[in-house]
């Protein structure tokens, strides 16, 4: 993950899951152009944007100095 200039997170890609008893879903993925669906045939009764709208997120950055 990047921060530019203006505190804005570029260069970031977050998988959302979702928890069943079946296993772990990949539902989606978050990047610095939104949030993109990757939901299968059967899972696209759920709506994401509901989904993702009900939920309380903490997302906290540490840097580091890049080692090459």
């Amino acid at each position: 993950m990047y921060i530019d200039e203006y505190g804005r997170r570029q260069h970031f890609n977050v998988k959302i899951l979702n928890f069943q008893q079946s296993g772990i879903v990949q539902m989606s993925y978050w990047d610095f152009n939104g949030i993109h669906a990757t939901q299968i045939k059967e899972e696209k009764d759920i709506d994401l944007h509901r989904f993702m709208e009900e939920k309380i997120f903490k997302i906290s950055v540490k840097l580091v100095r890049s080692t090459i």
